[in-house]
């Protein structure tokens, strides 16, 4: 009898986020107000993932912020697998908002 080979979960992106992320972006993504003026951050909105600025963002930009950090926020290099880091991009994607319905669609009743 052949058994089946053994394949690895996925790791679970929403997890990984929540240990290793949701202290500064919250958990949904929008970040906390309140750590952005403890850190000194110029420009809070850097801390929402939500926003055009990140949503725009390929998956390897995504992956490399996550990797190399960026200002006050920690590198993960050795700390995720490549694996975790691709399931936390995922997850970011999961957090933005659904694209709103073009003008010409809302016309057309789709």
């Amino acid at each position: 009898v052949a058994l089946a080979p053994v394949v690895p979960a996925k790791p679970d992106g929403a997890k990984i986020f929540a240990a290793m992320c949701m202290s500064c972006h919250a958990k949904d993504g929008k970040g906390r107000a309140a750590l952005a003026k403890m850190f000194k951050v110029a420009d809070p909105a850097v801390m929402n993932l939500t926003l055009a600025a990140t949503t725009k963002k390929t998956d390897a930009d995504l992956a490399q912020a996550i990797l190399d950090g960026r200002n006050r926020m920690p590198s993960y290099k050795g700390k995720l697998k490549d694996e975790e880091i691709s399931a936390v991009v995922d997850y970011i994607r999961s957090l933005a908002p659904a694209p709103k319905a073009s003008a010409d669609k809302k016309k057309q009743g789709t």
